[in-house]
């Protein structure tokens, strides 16, 4: 499926978007299954239909994931590669390469452990950002889904500059500090859904 956790440089601020109706948010998805493999070519796209309260700038993302599953799907390899237009004149190359793991699965209860590198390219720049992400989904009755994950930015490229650079070369322990205590160094996220 198609995720967005790495921030993207260019949009709105939201801290105050707390109130009013916002965007509207329109996706498309189709998914090929061939063998052990399932590739799923996707667009979706953000209105900027929201109050005038609601920041916000139109955007379209467009590209393919797929799937690589063995072992009866308890062990799968997943790839997304997409492209980003955002109306600023952003344009930038989203990434995802992980594995997920299923340690336990019945009809009715299905546990899955996951980890993902999800990155971003920005066209123009030289510079991108790059998060490790890993967590926990559980799955009931096939209708009702509950995550948890947690994420690290690992590459910030507001963060890299020549300085930094040169200790990454040297192998300088204190070169990443300033990722580590950096505004959006960590995340963490719940989810709760169903499906029809």
């Amino acid at each position: 499926g198609v995720r967005a956790s790495t921030g993207v440089r260019g949009g709105p601020d939201f801290d105050d978007n707390d109130q009013g109706w916002g965007d509207l948010d329109l996706a498309a998805k189709i998914t090929l299954e061939l063998g052990p493999f399932t590739v799923a070519p996707y667009a979706w796209g953000r209105l900027p239909t929201g109050e005038p309260a609601v920041e916000d700038l139109a955007e379209l993302n467009y590209g393919v994931a797929g799937t690589f599953s063995i072992l009866s799907s308890y062990l799968s390899f997943h790839g997304n590669l997409a492209g980003l237009q955002r109306e600023t004149g952003l344009s930038a190359l989203r990434y995802r390469l992980g594995l997920a793991f299923c340690p336990w699965a019945s009809d009715s209860f299905l546990v899955r452990v996951f980890a993902y590198a999800d990155g971003i390219e920005y066209e123009g720049s030289g510079d991108g950002d790059l998060d490790a992400e890993f967590g926990l989904q559980v799955i009931l009755f096939e209708t009702l889904t509950a995550e948890v994950g947690a994420g690290m930015r690992i590459i910030d490229g507001d963060q890299v500059d020549d300085s930094l650079k040169r200790q990454l070369r040297g192998i300088d322990p204190t070169a990443l500090q300033r990722h580590i205590e950096g505004e959006g160094a960590f995340t963490v996220h719940l989810a709760i859904g169903t499906a029809f």
